[in-house]
């Protein structure tokens, strides 16, 4: 190896190692960052858990009705909590609602009953104004608050047509 080539790669040496010292320290920031940034609080965790377990009891007499084994979760939850409380009421009251329409059809009839089985794997819910709803990959997806009425009537066609 020539003495110009061994020049190059001892100088590059230290620069290379400085920049992978960087490199290193800025990867380890974004993690710790974004570790502290998505932890919840004690507080809100058992705020979510609670709301889990009302949802939960409503899930559970649809997916008796339906015969279906549904999953659920919430949507952008600081949003949906902080429009919830304004609103004097909770993200699970938010919620329920549409999960108790989704039941309310399944009781209505076996054909119901089985476009539910057959199409709807799963809920999301989340905070919006005006509301709305939409299906894709078989999850239906909610965003609605609590500040508009007549759900039932709003929602029922919307699934029937969907469904």
């Amino acid at each position: 190896m020539s003495i110009a080539m061994r020049m190059q790669i001892h100088c590059d040496q230290p620069t290379h190692r400085k920049h992978l010292m960087k490199t290193k320290l800025f990867v380890t920031s974004l993690v710790l960052l974004s570790t502290i940034a998505s932890a919840e609080s004690l507080e809100d965790k058992k705020y979510w858990k609670g709301e889990m377990d009302y949802i939960n009891k409503t899930l559970d007499t649809t997916n008796e009705s339906c015969g279906t084994k549904l999953t659920f979760d919430f949507v952008d939850k600081p949003k949906l909590r902080a429009e919830a409380d304004k609103a004097e009421s909770s993200a699970s009251g938010v919620c329920d609602v549409i999960i108790d329409e989704i039941g309310g059809l399944c009781r209505v009839g076996d054909d119901e009953k089985q476009a539910v089985k057959a199409k709807i794997k799963g809920i999301r819910c989340g905070y919006s104004k005006p509301r709305s709803l939409a299906m894709t990959g078989g999850i239906v997806t909610y965003m609605g608050n609590n500040l508009e009425a007549n759900v039932t009537e709003w929602a029922r066609p919307w699934l029937m047509k969907h469904l």
